[in-house]
């Protein structure tokens, strides 16, 4: 497996994507485990479908 990681703020990410068409749908933050620094967010963007 390959994990990119990007220590980008979230709402940067999201506001981004957003300018370019998407939705965010949902967002989840997690703390950092004991073997991470930083605590982990996910974003589930959607881009809506042109009629």
């Amino acid at each position: 497996m390959v994990l990119d990681v990007y220590r980008f703020p979230p709402d940067d990410v999201a506001e981004l994507l957003v300018r370019a068409g998407f939705r965010v749908q949902a967002r989840l933050v997690r703390a950092a485990d004991t073997r991470e620094n930083t605590p982990q967010t996910f974003l589930l963007m959607v881009k809506p479908v042109a009629p």
